[in-house]
Formats: structure tokens, sequence, C-alpha cells
């Protein structure tokens, strides 16, 4: 009798649909617990914000608060933010916001708590129109600041091209001159010969950059050397390392063409000065 029973049971195709009815059942007092709770709510609970008449209410909400008042302050800061978020502000400073309702709803041991405030549109509006306005007096000034900038960094980009005008011309110049050195060095070190008078160096050679005397002596630059001319005629030519100024002289040390064409001791290295002719 006991085995059919059970049997019977176990083939019963009404199981599984008792089964789901029964969690139903049991289920149904927390939905209808929660959907009670939302029917003992106020209507401005489903709301984040909205206006009426001259005035715009925010709504905070603070859940799972371990204490009322934690709710309350969250609640309120959570509503601050949502004018911020309707009025496009960062800084509600001067700003009169009142508190108008707080509800609190138990969950378990902590709390939901929803907070209703409200501010007059007037000002806030008043508030944004400042905050617009200090906002483009900023980007005007900045775009003012970045116009000097940009006047100031064209001046020096042009002293800077003038400058480099400049230095490219004192370039071209230095070269021109230190061709102009190095060709009259060519052609001196090539032209210049011991016995020359000064009108044949001056014909083949040109005219000398410098010119200094030292009683019979001429010294007549070129380049890089000096042309020492003794009595009017070539007796060397001096490197600008060797030269002394007045009191240069010719050695065989120095000479840079031949040798003295009025000199040829070895012994002696200096060239001679000239001596009066003794009188009978």
């Amino acid at each position: 009798m006991y085995n059919n029973t059970m049997h019977n049971r176990r083939l019963s195709p009404y199981g599984p649909f008792c089964a789901s009815v029964l969690a139903l059942i049991l289920a149904f007092p927390v939905v209808a617990l929660a959907e009670g709770n939302a029917a003992k709510r106020p209507f401005w609970t489903q709301k984040s914000s909205y206006m009426e008449g001259d005035w715009l209410y925010a709504v905070g909400v603070a859940s799972d608060a371990q204490s009322e008042e934690a709710g309350r302050t969250l609640a309120y800061e959570n509503a601050l933010g949502e004018i911020r978020n309707f009025a496009q502000l960062s800084d509600l400073s001067g700003l009169e916001i009142q508190t108008q309702m707080t509800f609190t709803e138990p969950a378990g041991k902590a709390f939901s708590v929803y907070r209703l405030v409200r501010t007059a549109y007037e000002p806030l509006i008043k508030l944004r129109r400042k905050s617009v306005d200090a906002v483009e007096a900023r980007m005007r000034e900045l775009e003012s600041a970045q116009e000097v900038s940009m006047q100031r960094s064209a001046q020096l980009l042009s002293r800077l091209r003038e400058n480099e005008e400049r230095l490219r011309q004192m370039s071209e110049e230095y070269n021109k001159i230190s061709q102009r050195i190095a060709d009259v060095t060519e052609r001196a070190s090539a032209l210049v010969k011991a016995g020359m008078t000064e009108e044949e160096l001056v014909r083949l050679v040109g005219q000398p950059a410098r010119k200094e005397f030292s009683g019979d002596r001429t010294f007549m630059n070129y380049g890089e050397y000096w042309a020492v001319l003794q009595s009017g005629v070539v007796a060397c030519m001096l490197s600008v390392s060797d030269f002394n100024g007045k009191d240069s002289i010719c050695t065989r040390k120095q000479l840079k063409v031949t040798k003295p064409f009025f000199y040829n001791n070895e012994r002696d290295t200096q060239m001679p000065s000239r001596k009066e002719p003794k009188r009978r």
C-alpha cells in the first residue's frame, strides 16, 4: 500500500507544476512588500528634478545608508549634484537652497533616504549667466594673451630672420675677404722675387693692403706675407707671424722666397745695415 502510493507520487505529472505554484506563493509576500513600500513613497521620490512655478526642485537619494543622519547628509549632497547637473554649474555659492521634505525607508539594517530641496529659478539663472560671463571673459583674456604672445613670437621670428640674414651676409663677406687674401697670398708667393722694384711689385701683385716705412726700408703687405724692400728693391718676404712691425728684418730662417739678393754669407743671419763709404 505504501509502496504504491509513493510510486504514484513519483509518476504524477503535476509534481513540477505544484512546485512552481508553491514557490510563487512563497515569493508573493516579498514582491507585495516591495510594491507596498513603493506605493507609500511620496510622488517626488520618483523624480530627479522638476520645475514648479518659479522654483526648481531636486531630489537626492542615499541608498543603504548606515544611519538616518548619514543618509540625510548624503541625500542632500546628491540633491545639490542634481541642481549642478540641471544648471551646468560647478559652484553653487551664494544660492539659497531649502530642504522641503525628507523620506526615510528602512532596508533591513540600512536606510534609503530621499531628500527634496528647492531653489528659486531666477537666482539660479543669474548665477548661470554670471558663470558663463566669467568663462567668456576668461576666454577673451586668453585669446588676448595668445594674440600678444603670437605677436611677440612673430617679432622674435622676424628678428631671428634678420639676424640670420645679417650673419649670412657677414659670412659671405668673410668668405670674400678670405678668398681675396688667399688669392693675394698665392699671387705674391708665386710672383715676388728679390730684386724687384716697388713699381714692378705693384704692377705684378697689385697695391698692398698696408704699407709701412722704417728708414730706407719699406714694408708692403700682401695677404699672409710682407714684402720687405730695402732702398726701393725687394730684399725678402716675411710671413705675417714673423713680421715685427718696423723692427722686422730679413733672416735666412724667415726667408720665404729667396735669399736676400745682396747678401750671401750663410754665417750671418741678419741683413747688414748699409754703411757710408769711408772718405779719403
